[in-house]
């Protein structure tokens, strides 16, 4: 099982919020069927700088882009807009260095899930909630 480093901030539908308010219905389509897209993003900090590096952040976005598409999941963001709200996540939750899992890497996990519509299940519906999870 995954370990997930509880943090003060998630990003979801275009704004920072804490933790937990970031919730997904129980009649989510995404979690009753798997309709959903996903990317795992590595973030390292230089040990000398401390500054923290997204590895290839834009091609994750534009594949998470591309899979919302072939998935028929609207995604009302850019990519350039899915990209500062990574960053902007990661300097909100101004986290520990290392990780929790003892290597000097995070992993952030952008997703885009179908929300809890009737219609969910059909072509081309739109998802609700863009969360993002770091781990």
């Amino acid at each position: 099982m995954a370990d997930i480093t509880e943090v003060d901030y998630i990003w979801k539908n275009g704004e920072l919020i804490p933790w937990a308010e970031a919730t997904t219905h129980v009649l989510s389509h995404s979690l009753h069927y798997g309709s959903g897209v996903f990317e795992g993003i590595r973030c390292y900090q230089n040990p000398t700088t401390k500054k923290s590096y997204v590895f290839r952040l834009r091609d994750h976005m534009e594949r998470l882009h591309r899979s919302c598409k072939i998935a028929c999941i609207d995604l009302p963001y850019t990519v350039d807009e899915l990209c500062d709200a990574t960053v902007e996540v990661i300097r909100a939750n101004k986290l520990p260095w290392p990780s929790p899992c003892g290597r000097g890497t995070r992993i952030w996990g952008p997703m885009r899930l179908r929300g809890a519509c009737p219609w969910a299940c059909r072509r081309g519906a739109s998802a609700r909630t863009t969360p993002f999870l770091p781990r």
